[in-house]
């Protein structure tokens, strides 16, 4: 995104946030980089956290805004709840696509968007709805893109996306959340285990995806 683009989006987010309408924050979280860390190095995670920046950077400037790079994840901000929801799929279609027979290495990244009416300032937005979408984004699942109810029952969702309730879940320091999913795979069918660890998803190309919680997914690897 060209600087010109970036400073009129954000006198956008100012103008929008002045008068009282809110905005949709995203975060990005790479499942399992601590441990990643841990077993190839510190340079090797440096590697990592710029293939994820570089992948996010090309697909968040063109809905919105990259606010901030947080090492694991970044932070982005979007005039309405319907570009941030487009720049999470544009991702989460981009990772899927890198992963494809790197079966090995894949990088897999959970994403969290929520609505509201931070404070802006010159570099950084500071709420409530900052908060809650960093604690969707560290619940979500590989691939899955997390959204309170509210925002998902507001927002009207392009042809081939859908919204798959969650349920309530307990975030932390936030109290108790309705949930949602943006399902962007084109799936048939799916099933989750009673605590909601793994997923599987049957798509309509006839692939079988698992999507694995934070703690799930490094219980798996710990095992393998």
């Amino acid at each position: 995104m060209s600087w010109s683009r970036t400073l009129k989006v954000r006198q956008m987010l100012r103008a929008q946030l002045e008068v009282g309408e809110p905005i949709s924050l995203l975060f990005s979280d790479i499942r399992g980089f601590s441990t990643y860390a841990v077993r190839r190095g510190d340079r090797a995670a440096f590697q990592l956290t710029q293939l994820h920046e570089g992948i996010l950077k090309d697909r968040i400037s063109e809905y919105g805004i990259l606010v901030k790079s947080l090492g694991d994840g970044v932070m982005a901000a979007f005039e309405s709840s319907l570009l941030a929801v487009q720049a999470a799929v544009a991702i989460q279609r981009a990772f899927r696509e890198r992963n494809a027979g790197r079966s090995a290495e894949p990088v897999d990244v959970g994403i969290g968007i929520a609505a509201g009416t931070p404070v802006m300032t010159d570099i950084d937005f500071i709420g409530h709805s900052v908060n809650l979408a960093q604690r969707l984004s560290a619940l979500a699942k590989s691939g899955q893109i997390l959204v309170p109810s509210q925002l998902a029952a507001h927002a009207r969702l392009p042809h081939g996306l859908m919204v798959i309730p969650v349920g309530d879940r307990m975030l932390k320091g936030l109290g108790s959340y309705s949930l949602s999913e943006v399902a962007w795979m084109g799936e048939v069918a799916r099933v989750s285990d009673a605590m909601d660890q793994v997923t599987l998803i049957l798509t309509q190309r006839g692939s079988m995806v698992v999507a694995l919680a934070k703690d799930a997914k490094q219980e798996l690897r710990d095992a393998l």
